[in-house]
């Protein structure tokens, strides 16, 4: 009895070795792949900042403005080229609205979905029989 007993205890001994074993080396791996991770996202800091960097300076007032002056050929506004909102003409007033148009030639009504338009009307998928 005392042999199966000891038998049994180095055998539970060997199993929680092969388990702290196992956790060891999981430890090791997480560890790992968060400095991996850590590694990528100061990567990540230092591009975002290099973006904003070149954003700023692309964006530089100053530079815009000798842009503009070299390429635009823009010249400072008259008198005569300023003028109120109301003396500007009316938008004349459209007789269609061109979305309605397409979806009144496709043949779809409100609350069919476009799966179901496309099936009655071949031409709607892009597929002629």
């Amino acid at each position: 009895m005392k042999r199966l007993l000891h038998t049994i205890a180095i055998c539970l001994l060997i199993a929680a070795v092969g388990y702290v074993y196992s956790t060891k080396y999981d430890t090791v791996y997480y560890t790992e792949q968060i400095a991996k991770l850590q590694a990528q996202i100061r990567q990540e800091h230092e591009y975002i900042a290099l973006a904003q960097a070149e954003w700023q300076y692309l964006n530089n007032p100053a530079r815009i403005e000798d842009f503009a002056q070299r390429h635009l050929n823009l010249a400072p506004l008259t008198v005569h080229q300023i003028v109120r909102f109301s003396d500007l003409p009316k938008r004349p007033a459209q007789t269609q609205d061109p979305i309605g148009k397409t979806i009144t030639t496709l043949g779809i009504t409100e609350g069919e979905n476009t799966h179901n338009a496309s099936e009655k009307n071949p031409s709607a998928s892009g597929i002629t029989p």
